[in-house]
């Protein structure tokens, strides 16, 4: 799917929610996906969200249908996504670190090297003492990249 079948709507009221914007758009077609990203301090909506068709076609008509039209009283605008929108790319306005995927596979990670410093030497502790905290930042970069690349590899099999 491309971005094309993902609308970006905007003007919402704090009121509105994901049925609400799923009931308005399925009369032009098949919804895949609606997003209200939360603002996290207020603990409620920014005031616009996404809407994913099925098709490109659907979108389109929703658009033309609903862009200056009124819901729950106030005027929304509705325009296509931008590629490497909120829904286009899930973790954009997210840190990866706080997803439970991410958590998974660091936590996986530092067993893993645990299991290795158990088998390496004590003979050397002062020195490695000394480096320790160098090696912790230098190993959640490592983390970091790897989870990336393993993302990157999972959009690539996807496409």
């Amino acid at each position: 799917m491309t971005h094309r079948n993902t609308l970006f709507v905007q003007g919402l009221t704090p009121q509105a929610h994901k049925k609400l914007l799923y009931y308005a758009f399925i009369p032009f077609g098949e919804i895949s996906r609606v997003v209200l990203p939360k603002d996290q301090i207020k603990n409620h909506h920014k005031g616009f969200g996404y809407v994913q068709f099925e098709s490109v076609e659907d979108a389109e008509a929703a658009m033309d249908n609903m862009d200056q039209s009124e819901i729950l009283g106030q005027t929304i605008t509705v325009t296509v996504a931008k590629e490497g929108s909120f829904l286009i790319n899930n973790h954009r306005h997210r840190a990866i670190w706080n997803t439970q995927e991410y958590t998974d596979f660091t936590q996986k990670k530092n067993e893993q090297n645990k299991l290795n410093n158990e088998n390496t030497q004590e003979g050397e502790k002062d020195e490695e003492e000394e480096d320790e905290e160098t090696d912790e930042k230098k190993g959640e970069n490592i983390q970091i990249e790897e989870w990336n690349q393993k993302k990157n590899n999972e959009k690539d099999n996807e496409n």
